[in-house]
């Protein structure tokens, strides 16, 4: 993962995991949890626009950061979110 680019960090990750100290996952694992950021990423607009987003803060354009072929691999990959209240 980008989040440990050398050993240094990796050894960091090593010892908080190894340790018996209360750990939590980052602030990002956790908003990816709620129903609202589920909701937001299975919408095709959506996700198209936060791939978008992704890809111009890499300096690509959508079509060098293979925004397409992303939105659609990720809509293959979501289980369809229901509201509570409808048939299925």
């Amino acid at each position: 993962p980008n989040d440990y680019p050398t050993a240094v960090e990796w050894a960091g990750r090593y010892a908080i995991e190894a340790s018996s100290a209360v750990s939590c996952p980052s602030l990002a694992l956790q908003l990816a949890g709620t129903k609202k950021v589920q909701q937001d990423m299975a919408d095709t607009d959506e996700l198209r626009t936060a791939l978008e987003r992704k890809a111009k803060a890499d300096g690509k354009s959508a079509r060098e950061g293979g925004v397409e072929d992303d939105v659609a691999s990720l809509l293959d990959a979501f289980a369809e979110l229901c509201a509570p209240n409808t048939d299925v």
